[in-house]
């Protein structure tokens, strides 16, 4: 029996040597990158040279030019749009005239005692050029147009894509710029060329620009909004009824990130207007009558036949408001939105009908007959959410 147990054990240990020898066998270590990698790319590219000698100034060009440090898309400014940014930035520190020789002469003279000192301008360069990186692999084809990316600076990057025509940020003045030149590949990553240094976005929030506000540090969650006033021009009323109809968790709730919504904005006066017309049975006529209307709804003691109703102003707020984000460079016509509103939806209609030039006119159909808004001050970007100011109210009935 000894001599048994002996030989059973022998033959389990070799039969585990066998199996873990098999494993080794079958393993093969992930191959790394290698290759050029993409901040030696540009670097040997003429058409970044302000480019490469900004990141690397500020610090950055390491990180870039190492496999190790995972894949990058990189949406570069050329010289000549980098010459205008730094010329503006730096005006009183550069001598006319300002060339791309000079401003890389600016660049290679910055050192702990110059003005500026190396680290001020690192402290100003760096949230910048890492508003135009992407920590993922997108080449051309993968570009498809409403889409958003957040950067390595943690703000959103919109693209769209109008025909063959991509647009980062639907190429707003500030925060945007159009492509001019795709897929520069390095082992480590892409870069796409773009005609303009972009400023990254800077309101948290699609609801900040309204006023509203939501803390979590009680519960239930206390929410804030803008006073109502006698100003006709600005957005109280929705705002105030993104509030007390409950939305404004949903459109700010406790996550991070925070989701993307759109919503369509009509002025105070317009809000006004329309509420007065549709329920006149309320009596009220100005803004401070339908505001602290607004707010009875939700109070101890609510009006004893409220006209409108708490749930008709919870659908007519939840009408304005779009989950996803959707500038007008991503819209199609006859492309239809679904609001926050179940079941209904918004119906784009744009004139003339690309691919002809705009200028282009966005028509929004709701669900009544009347005449449709149209969009009159499009794309206010935020890091979750975009806002459309429109010509009238949407009409959920």
């Amino acid at each position: 029996m000894k001599n048994f147990n002996t030989l059973r054990r022998t033959l389990l240990v070799s039969a585990l040597v066998l199996t873990f020898g098999s494993c080794q066998d079958d393993f093969t270590a992930p191959a790394g990158l290698n290759g050029k990698s993409i901040a030696a790319t540009m670097a040997a590219d003429p058409n970044f040279n302000i480019w490469t000698a900004v990141v690397t100034k500020a610090g950055l060009y390491n990180s870039l030019n190492n496999n190790n440090s995972g894949v990058v898309t990189i949406f570069a400014p050329s010289d000549p749009a980098m010459v205008i940014y730094l010329s503006g930035v730096f005006s009183s520190q550069l001598t006319p005239p300002i060339s791309e020789t000079s401003i890389l002469a600016f660049l290679d003279q910055l050192t702990t005692t110059s003005n500026p000192t190396l680290a001020a301008f690192s402290a100003a360069l760096v949230p910048v050029i890492n508003y135009h990186i992407v920590s993922s692999k997108i080449t051309s084809n993968m570009l498809t147009g409403n889409q958003v990316f957040a950067t390595l600076n943690n703000a959103r990057l919109s693209i769209s894509k109008v025909g063959t025509t991509v647009m980062l940020n639907a190429n707003a003045a500030t925060n945007g710029a159009t492509v001019t030149a795709f897929d520069l590949q390095g082992s480590n990553g892409v870069a796409h060329t773009i005609d303009r240094v972009m400023t990254a976005l800077s309101t948290a929030n699609v609801l900040t620009n309204m006023g509203v506000s939501v803390a979590y540090t009680t519960n239930p969650p206390t929410v804030a909004s803008p006073a109502f006033d006698a100003t006709d021009s600005d957005f109280d009323l929705l705002a105030n009824l993104i509030r007390y109809t409950g939305q404004a968790p949903t459109i700010l709730p406790n996550t991070t990130p925070l989701p993307d919504f759109t919503i369509f904005q009509a002025n105070d006066g317009l809000m006004r207007a329309y509420l007065t017309a549709v329920f006149p049975a309320s009596g009220n006529t100005t803004e401070a009558q339908w505001g602290a209307y607004i707010v009875s709804l939700t109070s101890a003691t609510p009006p004893p036949t409220p006209s409108p109703t708490l749930a008709e102003l919870t659908a007519l707020t939840q009408y304005h408001v779009v989950p996803g984000r959707f500038l007008t460079t991503d819209f199609t016509t006859g492309q239809v939105l679904t609001t926050l509103l179940t079941g209904k939806s918004i119906t784009v209609t744009i004139n003339p009908v690309p691919p002809a030039a705009g200028p282009y006119t966005f028509t929004l159909g709701d669900l009544n007959a009347a005449a449709d808004p149209t969009i009159s001050a499009p794309n206010t970007q935020t890091n979750s959410g975009i806002i459309h100011t429109i010509n009238a109210v949407l009409r959920n009935n």
